[in-house]
């Protein structure tokens, strides 16, 4: 009896290292699941870095083609600042002596709407002043026309052409 006594012991001893190695054999398998888990989003991450990479060297050409545009604009916007206030000044100073020169008396008024004593000046005249409406001549265009300087009776003068189909022109020139 003390012999089947041991063998059970023996046995239930077996049994337990048994169940033992079957939970870490559980375990074990639970650790490689993981394991291989982790390596899946470990390559994921990998994956996304590179891709991010590659944005990123993409974008650096772009940024450096940005960044010489950006300071093309501020060259313009300062120069676009310099004409502007040069134009300013051109205007202030022009303004002064159209003021000094009205101040001074020499001014007859003669350029304001009310006078009456306008000049009639032929055809041929206006022709021969703006040497036939020669494009060198023009000074601007406008929706009724263009505007052509000359030089009549020793004086310069701006003469307007107006495009003979619109009546619209003509009303304008009555009214100016």
């Amino acid at each position: 009896e003390r012999k089947i006594e041991v063998n059970h012991a023996k046995e239930k001893e077996l049994q337990e290292a048994e169940d033992k190695l079957r939970k870490t054999e559980f375990e074990l398998g639970k650790l490689l699941k993981q394991r291989e888990e982790i390596t899946g989003e470990m390559q994921k991450a990998k994956r996304v870095i590179a891709s991010l990479d590659s944005q990123t060297g993409d974008s650096k050409p772009l940024l450096g083609e940005t960044t010489g545009k950006l300071a093309s604009l501020q060259v313009s916007l300062a120069d676009l600042r310099r004409q502007i206030n040069s134009v300013r000044k051109l205007r202030d100073e022009t303004i002064q002596k159209i003021q000094l020169w009205h101040d001074s008396g020499d001014f007859d008024g003669s350029f304001s709407p009310q006078a009456n004593d306008f000049s009639e000046y032929t055809l041929l005249d206006i022709q021969t002043a703006t040497c036939s409406f020669s494009e060198s001549f023009k000074l601007g265009q406008g929706g009724h026309g263009c505007v052509y300087k000359g030089e009549i009776s020793g004086r310069t003068v701006a003469i307007k052409n107006f495009h003979p189909e619109d009546m619209y022109s003509i009303l304008e020139f009555q009214q100016e």
